[in-house]
């Protein structure tokens, strides 16, 4: 055994994928920039560690040759024969899966796996996902003999919560017929790439992905099956809008308040964001006009005075704007990165719509995460409408939040420019600072 590291994957990025019109794929869509001597580069980075199983992602097949040349694949199946590679997996759609193109890989020291994107057994629900006829159930089974009768281990892919309507009437059908014909079956959380059409479908409220609790609720009868993984983040999924839909979010009306791309990045910030482990104090702070917000003078105050007293690394701003919460993190992401609130355009009725969304979005935030903090601090005006969407959000969940800002020290500081960033606010915020850190709740 000459292994060191149990698996090493290899992801390409050349060529195009033949079919690429699966609704949930935006990989296979774009045209690959690697050029085959860098795809040999980066095998051989991999294989020089020592891997156990060789996996190759490809967006696209592996065995196309419009995508990777045939002499590259000859090359890859001879150098593995001099290597510690025990297993390699591959990908393709079954109509480049030939003896022909399979023969370099079969007898040699290392077991062949080939990684098939059944995705749900049903022709009809094939073609809803654009996946059809590329791939239908009568290709799998074929393929899947063909290359048990070669010896080849066969891996397929399961979509849960795919684009259709009857999806979990055809779970079952579709992990019996991939556990029929497989050594390996994954049952993946359906996610959608960002230049997908499944995207905007999510952005549309046509379609939305399962929160890992709801996924893992769904694949409970198969999680003690041995030949079934789970895969509940099979890519760094976070909404990240292709730049054909971006544009500047402006306006304080009911239409920007409620817009769709907010609701997708609420969505996820409830379901699938973790905040920052070491960051244990919750610290809510107001938006800016400039953006992104580290730039603007109010946030370099504040980080100012965290960093005077020890705590830039222990505390973990969220902003509370017309998009909702925003972790600072995500400060110079789209939208948070170009859109404009113009306050003077407010009206009653919009400033108690503010309020009703904005408590709704903090209170989901808040429930989703509140036991990761020790303490929840709010650092906002106390006459803005953010603050009291914060206050009676927390009041609702029966949270401690604590206002770091004294009234009579507002009132001092309310002609500043910005309020916040006045000395004596920012004296309120260490001395609420440093009360945090003394006091556990």
């Amino acid at each position: 055994m000459c292994w060191i590291v149990e698996e090493k994957s290899v992801v390409t990025n050349m060529g195009k994928c033949s079919w690429g019109r699966c609704v949930f794929c935006g990989w296979g869509k774009r045209e690959g920039k690697e050029k085959p001597d860098e795809v040999v580069e980066k095998f051989r980075r991999a294989i020089a560690q020592r891997p156990k199983r060789l996996k190759v992602f490809t967006s696209g097949s592996f065995f196309d040759d419009s995508q990777f040349p045939p002499w590259l694949r000859l090359w890859l199946a001879e150098y593995l024969d001099r290597s510690c590679v025990h297993e390699l997996q591959l990908e393709s759609l079954p109509d480049f899966v030939t003896y022909e193109k399979l023969q370099p890989f079969l007898r040699r020291s290392y077991e062949l796996i080939m990684a098939l994107g059944l995705e749900v057994a049903d022709n009809y629900a094939l073609k809803v996902l654009g996946k059809y006829p590329a791939m239908s159930v009568e290709k799998f089974i074929s393929s899947a003999l063909m290359l048990k009768n070669l010896g080849v281990k066969i891996k397929t892919y399961v979509l849960v919560n795919p684009p259709i309507e009857n999806w979990r009437e055809l779970m079952p059908k579709t992990v019996e017929l991939a556990l029929k014909y497989s050594d390996e079956v994954v049952l993946i959380n359906t996610y959608p790439h960002s230049e997908s059409p499944l995207f905007v479908m999510w952005v549309q409220g046509k379609w939305k992905p399962l929160s890992p609790e709801e996924f893992y609720e769904v694949v409970k009868p198969w999680l003690g099956d041995p030949r079934v993984q789970i895969d509940n983040s099979n890519f760094a999924f976070r909404p990240k809008f292709p730049k054909h839909m971006r544009k500047k979010i402006v306006g304080a009306n009911e239409e920007a308040l409620l817009h769709p791309y907010y609701e997708v990045w609420q969505y996820f910030f409830e379901h699938f964001y973790e905040p920052p482990k070491k960051k244990r104090i919750l610290l809510f702070v107001p938006c800016s006009y400039r953006k992104p917000y580290y730039k603007s003078k109010t946030w370099r105050a504040i980080r100012r005075t965290l960093r005077e007293i020890g705590m830039l690394r222990k505390v973990h701003m969220v902003a509370v704007s017309s998009p909702g919460v925003i972790p600072e993190e995500f400060a110079n992401e789209y939208p948070f990165n170009a859109y404009d609130w113009p306050e003077w355009e407010e009206t009653e009725e919009i400033k108690k719509r503010y309020i009703e969304v904005t408590k709704e979005r903090v209170k989901r935030f808040l429930k989703a995460h509140a036991k990761h903090y020790d303490r929840i601090l709010v650092y906002l005006k106390p006459d803005s409408e953010s603050f009291k969407a914060v206050m009676e959000a927390c009041r609702e969940l029966g949270l401690r939040c604590e206002p770091c800002i004294k009234e009579e020290h507002y009132e001092e500081a309310k002609d500043f420019k910005p309020p916040v960033a006045h000395p004596k606010l920012l004296e309120d915020l260490k001395e609420c600072l440093r009360k945090a850190t003394s006091v556990r709740q």
